[in-house]
C-alpha cells in the first residue's frame, strides 16, 4: 500500500531555486521593494519553508491509525475531514526524538501528507537576501537539494516538500 498516489511518490526532486517560496515584495515606505514574506515551520532545531504555491493547512494532533510494518517516523494513518493522510516525523528521521503538538498538512486534497511540527510561524524577508546551498539533511538522500536562507541568526531550510513527501511514503514501509 502506497502512503501517497503514485503521482506524488514519483515526482521529481524540484531545485529549490524552482519553486516560489515567498510573497510577492512588499514596498518599503520609499516605494523600493522592502522585504517578503514566508512561512516557516520548526521540527526540532530546524526550521523549514513552505512553498508558497503548496496548500498547506495546520492542526492540532490528531489521533493515528499505526500501519503494520512501518518505520518509526512513519506513525500511521490519521482521518483528516474524512479522508485518510499519512503521517510522518522527520524529527523521528533525524534525532529519533519524536516531534511536538502540531500537524502540518501538505499538498492538493488527492495527494495529501502530513508533518509533525513542532510550531509554525511567519517570517519576513529582505528583498536583497538570497539563499545558498546546505547540506543534506540527515537520513535523507543527497539528491534532495536543500538551500537556506540565514535571517537573525537562523537558518530557514528550502526544500522540495512534495518530492520529500514522495521519498518518504516510497521509504516508509519496512517490507
Amino acid at each position: 500500500m502506497s502512503l501517497v498516489p503514485a503521482s506524488q511518490a514519483a515526482s521529481r526532486l524540484a531545485h529549490p531555486a524552482g519553486l516560489r517560496w515567498l510573497s510577492q515584495p512588499l514596498e518599503g515606505e520609499d516605494g523600493e521593494q522592502a522585504a517578503a514574506i514566508a512561512h516557516a515551520f520548526r521540527i526540532g532545531e530546524r526550521w523549514l519553508l513552505i512553498p508558497m504555491d503548496l496548500p498547506a493547512e495546520v492542526s492540532p494532533v490528531m489521533a493515528s491509525a499505526k500501519l503494520p510494518f512501518t518505520k518509526p517516523w512513519c506513525p500511521g494513518l490519521a482521518n483528516f475531514r474524512g479522508e485518510l493522510v499519512p503521517v510522518y516525523d522527520l524529527s523521528m528521521l533525524f534525532e529519533g526524538v519524536a516531534a511536538g503538538g502540531l500537524f502540518l498538512i501538505l499538498g492538493p486534497r488527492d495527494a495529501r501528507a502530513c508533518l509533525r511540527i513542532d510550531e509554525i510561524t511567519v517570517i519576513t524577508v529582505p528583498a536583497d537576501l538570497a539563499p545558498e546551498p546546505l547540506v543534506a539533511l540527515p537520513n535523507l538522500p543527497d539528491e534532495l537539494v536543500c538551500l537556506g536562507l540565514s535571517l537573525e541568526g537562523r537558518t530557514y531550510i528550502q526544500l522540495d516538500l512534495g518530492g520529500l513527501l514522495g521519498l518518504l511514503a516510497q521509504r516508509a514501509s519496512l517490507l
